[in-house]
C-alpha cells in the first residue's frame, strides 16, 4: 500500500493577504497492489497551522493560536465503503488506485478566518494516517507560506505637486518600502490632463491607459519621461506599487514641463512704414518648442490719444482681447497674421498714428508663459487722406411738384466712404434770391442751410412756404470730414401756391 498527501493551497512560499472565509485544499492518493479482500481504512486524517514566530497553533473554534497541537478534521464528504474523502477510485492492474481531494472547511463549521492572522510567517502541515491488514502508514505534507496585511509605501520625489520638469528627458523618481518585504514591482503611468491621452513609452500619446515598469534599485524608482514635449504640458503622473500578497498602493501628482517661453518675429509691415490702405495686414512668426497650441495676443495703441483699439466693438477706448490667427501645423515654428481695420478705426476717431504690440503665450498654466513682445509703429488711414466725394440724393419732396403754403418737409440720404459731416441746403427764388433759415428771409447773398443728419446718412430738413408762392429751386449737398463735398448735388423744382 502506498500513502500519499498533498497540499495544492496554500503553495509552498505563498504570500497571502488576512481574508475571511478561506480554504487550504489538497489531494490524497492511496495505492494497493495487489488487490486484496481489505479496503484500507482511514484512521485519522487532519491538519494544523503553526505561528513559526510564536510556536502555538491555529484553534479553528475560539478563533485564536493556542498551545493546542491537535489536528483538526479534513472537510469533505466521506465515501461510504472507504471512509476517504469522496474521490476517483478505479482498478488499474495489477492494483487498486484511489484519489481523492481533501479541505479545511470542515462541513457544518466556518472556514478559515485569515483576517485573524498576524502578520508573519506560518507552516501549514497536513497528515494521513490509513490501516490495512494490521499495518498502519502515516504520511505528512508541509507548506510555508506567509500573511501580509501592509500595502507598499510609496513617495514620488520628482516631480514635486505643480512642479516644472526638464524636457525632453525628465526622471521621475522616488521611493518605495514594503513593511511585509514581498515587494513584486512598480509601474507608472501619465495622462496628458489637456487630451486626456496616455503616454505609450514606445514613443507616442494614446487614448487607452498605458501602465509600464519602472526600474527599482535599492528601494529607489526611477523612469526616464520622453512625453513632456509632444504634450500640452500638463500632466498626471500615477505611481502603483503591489506585493506578494497583492496589496497595492498608488500615488499621484499633476506636474508641468516647458521648453521655455515662445519667440515671435514680425515679417511685415516694417517698423514706421505709412499704409493708406483699409485693412492692414500684419504677418510673422512664433517658435515654440513645447508643441503646443501657441497662441500671439495683440494690442494696438493710437499713439496721440493714448487709448487701445476694441476689435469686437470697433471703438478706442480700454481695448478689447484680440488675438493673432495662428497656423499651428509646423512642427516647432508657426505662421500668424492679424488684420487692422483702419478704416473702422479712423471712422472711430483714430488718428492715424499707431503702435501694435505682438506676445506669444504658451496656453499652459506656467508662471511665466509669455515671450517677449514684439512691437512697431505704424502710420494708418487719416481723414486727410480721403479724396472720395460724399454723394447725396433727394427722397421727398417729388421734383416737379406742388404744395400749399405752410410747412414742407424735404429730407433725403447723404453717403460717404468714411461719413457724412454735414448736409448744407440751397434754396433760392423766381428772383435768384437765397433763403436765410436764420432770419426766415430771401436775400441777394448765397446762404447755405443745415440739414438734420443722423448716423446713418439720413438727413431732414423743413421749410415754412407760409406767405411765398411762385417756383422754387432746392439743392442738398453732403460734406465729409477731409472737406469733400458733393460736385453734383441733388436738385428739385417745388411749386408753392
Amino acid at each position: 500500500m502506498q500513502v500519499s498527501i498533498n497540499i495544492v493551497t496554500p503553495s509552498s512560499e505563498a504570500v497571502l493577504q488576512p481574508r475571511e472565509s478561506t480554504r487550504f485544499t489538497g489531494t490524497v492518493t492511496v495505492t494497493i497492489s495487489p488487490v486484496g479482500y481489505e479496503i484500507p481504512e482511514i484512521k485519522e486524517m487532519g491538519w494544523r497551522i503553526e505561528n513559526l514566530e510564536t510556536g502555538e497553533f491555529w484553534n479553528p473554534p475560539t478563533g485564536e493560536f493556542r498551545s493546542d497541537s491537535r489536528f483538526w478534521g479534513c472537510g469533505g464528504q466521506p465515501d461510504p465503503e472507504t471512509g476517504m474523502p469522496l474521490g476517483v477510485w478505479g482498478t488499474s492492474l495489477p492494483g487498486l488506485i484511489g484519489q481523492g481531494e481533501w479541505t479545511t472547511a470542515v462541513p457544518n463549521s466556518v472556514q478559515l478566518d485569515l483576517s485573524k492572522f498576524p502578520d508573519g510567517l506560518f507552516r501549514m502541515e497536513v497528515k494521513i494516517s490509513m490501516k490495512m491488514l494490521f499495518k498502519t502508514k502515516t504520511v505528512r505534507d508541509f507548506a510555508r507560506f506567509s500573511i501580509d496585511s501592509q500595502a507598499p509605501l510609496i513617495v514620488i520625489e520628482t516631480p514635486k505637486a505643480g512642479g516644472l520638469v526638464d524636457v525632453p528627458a525628465a526622471t521621475l523618481r522616488g521611493t518605495v518600502d514594503d513593511p511585509g518585504g514581498h515587494l513584486l514591482g512598480v509601474k507608472l503611468a501619465v495622462q496628458d490632463k489637456d487630451t486626456g491621452a496616455w503616454w505609450d513609452p514606445a514613443g507616442r500619446w494614446r487614448a487607452a491607459v498605458r501602465y509600464w515598469n519602472a526600474d527599482v534599485v535599492n528601494g529607489r524608482w526611477y523612469f526616464n519621461f520622453l512625453g513632456g514635449p509632444f504634450g500640452s504640458g500638463y500632466y498626471l503622473l500615477k505611481v502603483f506599487a503591489w506585493d506578494d500578497a497583492a496589496n497595492i498602493s498608488q500615488q499621484t501628482v499633476h506636474f508641468y514641463s516647458d521648453f521655455g517661453s515662445p519667440s515671435l518675429e514680425v515679417i511685415e509691415p516694417s517698423d514706421g512704414v505709412h499704409d493708406t490702405r483699409s485693412m492692414i495686414e500684419f504677418r510673422g512668426s512664433v517658435l515654440s518648442r513645447n508643441h503646443g497650441w501657441v497662441r500671439v495676443t495683440v494690442k494696438v495703441e493710437d499713439l496721440d490719444t493714448g487709448l487701445w483699439w476694441d476689435a469686437d466693438y470697433k471703438v478706442w477706448g480700454k481695448g478689447s482681447r484680440i488675438e493673432a490667427f495662428v497656423q499651428n501645423n509646423m512642427r516647432w515654428r508657426s505662421m500668424w497674421r492679424f488684420n487692422f481695420d483702419a478704416f473702422a478705426a479712423v471712422l472711430a476717431g483714430g488718428s492715424g498714428r499707431y503702435r501694435a504690440s505682438f506676445t506669444p503665450v504658451n496656453p499652459r498654466r506656467f508662471e511665466s508663459p509669455s515671450g517677449d513682445t514684439a512691437t512697431l509703429n505704424f502710420f494708418g488711414l487719416t481723414v486727410e487722406d480721403d479724396t472720395t466725394i460724399p454723394d447725396t440724393t433727394i427722397v421727398l419732396p417729388a421734383d416737379g411738384s406742388t404744395h400749399p403754403q405752410g410747412p414742407i418737409i424735404f429730407e433725403g440720404e447723404a453717403s460717404d466712404n468714411f461719413s457724412v459731416v454735414e448736409v448744407r441746403i440751397v434754396l433760392r427764388n423766381e428772383a435768384n434770391e437765397y433763403w436765410d433759415h436764420t432770419g426766415q428771409a430771401f436775400t441777394t447773398i448765397g446762404t447755405d442751410n443745415q440739414a438734420l443728419l443722423d448716423a446713418n446718412g439720413h438727413w431732414v430738413w423743413t421749410w415754412d412756404a407760409t406767405g411765398h408762392t411762385g417756383v422754387f429751386g432746392f439743392a442738398a449737398l453732403a460734406y465729409d470730414a477731409a472737406g469733400n463735398y458733393d460736385s453734383s448735388p441733388a436738385n428739385i423744382a417745388v411749386t408753392v401756391i
